[in-house]
């Protein structure tokens, strides 16, 4: 019987041991894509509240219009 369990024993260890051979090149352009995913999305939503926000300070300081392009 105790035959029996060591084999078990090793066997759950093989099956389940194969992939600890650290993180591979793919796995890395997975946590990558989720960064950047996670980057743009904060970006996009809070793109325009930071940039009036900035505009209110820039207002408030004695600076020009936000938003124009050129020369003044």
């Amino acid at each position: 019987m105790l035959r029996y369990a060591v084999a078990f024993s090793n066997f759950l260890h093989t099956a389940f041991s194969r992939g600890d051979r650290g993180v591979t090149a793919v796995e890395y352009a997975l946590i990558l894509a989720l960064i950047a995913g996670v980057i743009i999305v904060v970006v996009t939503t809070l793109g325009t509240d930071i940039r009036t926000e900035f505009c209110n300070v820039t207002k408030s300081l004695g600076g020009g219009s936000c938003g124009t392009t050129g020369p003044p």
